[in-house]
């Protein structure tokens, strides 16, 4: 690139690195836009159900580990009921208690063909 540009040009010249910095802004936020029209869409059903994408899949019983089967029996022992309806915060001395969750691993038919 010899003899494009004098020896006392800045190096952010427009010719030097100018012209690509701010091509380069404008890519950053033209894709950080494209990114967050493609996100908020991929949220829609749908949008989802339109391209085929199935993800929400029917709820099937399934065996659990053993060490959640252990959780669940120790978080049971604060219970009022069987059902589980009545937790007893105060007795229980863990940080965090998540419920309501289930696992989704099939992945295979997560796109219908």
């Amino acid at each position: 690139f010899a003899g494009l540009w004098e020896i006392d040009d800045p190096p952010f010249d427009w010719e030097i690195t100018g012209r690509l910095l701010t091509w380069m802004a404008w890519q950053s936020a033209l894709y950080l836009i494209l990114t967050l029209i493609v996100e908020y869409l991929s949220t829609i059903p749908s949008v989802n159900a339109l391209l085929g994408i199935v993800s929400n899949l029917p709820k099937k019983p399934m065996e659990l580990d053993g060490d959640v089967k252990t959780e669940q029996d120790k978080l049971k022992q604060f219970c009022d009921d069987e059902n589980g309806t009545n937790f007893d915060l105060t007795q229980c001395s863990d940080p965090i208690v998540i419920a309501g969750l289930r696992k989704v691993y099939n992945t295979a038919s997560m796109v219908e063909t």
